[in-house]
């Protein structure tokens, strides 16, 4: 258990536009993440610096991680860079963003104070910044049925 690490942000689910049965598993490698499956070198060299890759099917890992989307991938990370760690999921024909270390959205304390309109104006555009994703990866948006879920 000592090994394990709790997962603590934000979890962007998406229908994805790519039908497919298998699961590939997309773990930064900034987190000390590990899972069980296969381990698949992708063809992008830099994409390979920043994520490991964990597939069932190699063909399909390579269908869905096409080099334009590890790139797009890459960039998003970049961006969040510092502030969470980037992982992602493809199973059930959806895909998983995991946003490590994002801020809880969706639950208060009991005893906290209502927020302030200039506190509800920042969670907006976090929430706003976390759905920017969805045009970030181009994800179709007439496909993408998108749900933010908190740890």
């Amino acid at each position: 258990m000592k090994d394990m690490q709790a997962f603590s942000g934000s979890v962007l689910v998406c229908e994805f536009y790519k039908k497919f049965s298998g699961q590939t598993i997309v773990a930064s490698r900034t987190l000390n993440t590990r899972f069980l499956g296969e381990k698949w070198q992708m063809d992008d060299v830099f994409f390979s610096k920043e994520f490991r890759v964990f597939a069932d099917d190699k063909v399909e890992a390579r269908y869905l991680l096409t080099p334009a989307f590890m790139q797009r991938l890459r960039e998003l990370k970049e961006k969040f860079a510092g502030k969470m760690g980037l992982s992602a999921a493809f199973m059930d024909d959806k895909l998983y963003l995991f946003l490590n270390g994002a801020k809880n959205k969706f639950e208060t304390t009991f005893f906290s104070l209502p927020p302030s309109l200039e506190d509800a104006a920042g969670i907006k555009n976090e929430i706003l910044e976390l759905l920017s994703i969805i045009d970030e990866l181009n994800l179709n948006p007439d496909l993408s049925e998108a749900a933010i879920l908190a740890d």
